[in-house]
């Protein structure tokens, strides 16, 4: 079989993840499997799980993090070094995993068609059968009509998912944001409706709709339980 190999995104040039990712989809490359895509040399030193997928989004791989939870802010995270060359991104998902393996990965599919996407969830072992986990929360009916961009909408998740804001902030009405409209100046206006969804499976759709981020979930403990979403993406 015939392998393409990847290129990184240079930093002059942000639209390159988009371009990769219309590549991935395009029937030019539909006989192969976008997870046997190969990168010609993958390294990391000393760094968490985010600053992996950060470097592996470089190389155009739409990824995301649900962190393993930190008893606090001082906890320090694990540290991994990776060198690989020429390696799949399956190959350099399950070398992630198998160093740090409190962490699982697994290829988004849409629950409401099947559908395999090319968007990655990095999350940890078990986490999916936590009935504790804000991400397996279940929403009736999203509706969000605001305007801002796909990526300011994953910092404020909580603030539109009906369930998730009832959690996290008691009288919250979802679709208020505190401060009034984020992302400033915003000539985007978003039309979503999400029915019988996870929070993670949300994100997962709103990440397809941006140009090729992802996001991470983290959660800290104590003193307070705090819980914060945040933009995963190469330049940021």
């Amino acid at each position: 079989m015939l392998f393409r190999r990847l290129k990184p995104r240079p930093l002059r040039d942000s639209l390159m993840g988009v371009v990769i990712l219309w590549l991935f989809s395009s029937g030019s490359v539909a006989a192969q499997d976008f997870l046997d895509l190969k990168i010609p040399e993958y390294e990391i030193n000393n760094a968490t799980m985010e600053e992996a997928l950060r470097k592996l989004n470089a190389w155009g791989i739409q990824a995301c993090l649900e962190k393993v939870p930190r008893e606090s802010e001082k906890e320090e995270e694990i540290r991994i070094s990776v060198r690989l060359q020429d390696a799949s991104v399956r190959e350099v998902l399950n070398t992630l995993v198998s160093v740090d393996k409190r962490y699982t990965w697994e290829r988004y599919r849409r629950s409401t068609s099947f559908e395999y996407t090319n968007l990655i969830n990095v999350f940890p072992v078990g986490a999916r059968k936590d009935p504790r986990n804000l991400m397996n929360i279940k929403a009736r009916k999203v509706v969000i009509k605001f305007p801002t961009s796909p990526e300011n909408l994953i910092s404020k998740i909580e603030y539109f998912v009906p369930e998730l804001a009832r959690k996290l902030h008691h009288g919250a009405v979802a679709g208020s944001i505190p401060g009034g409209p984020i992302g400033g100046k915003v000539s985007l206006h978003i039309d979503f409706e999400f029915v019988d969804m996870t929070v993670r499976e949300i994100l997962n759709e709103i990440a397809l709709r941006t140009a090729g981020e992802g996001w991470v979930y983290e959660c800290v403990k104590s003193p307070e339980p705090t819980h914060s979403w945040r933009v995963l993406s190469w330049s940021r």
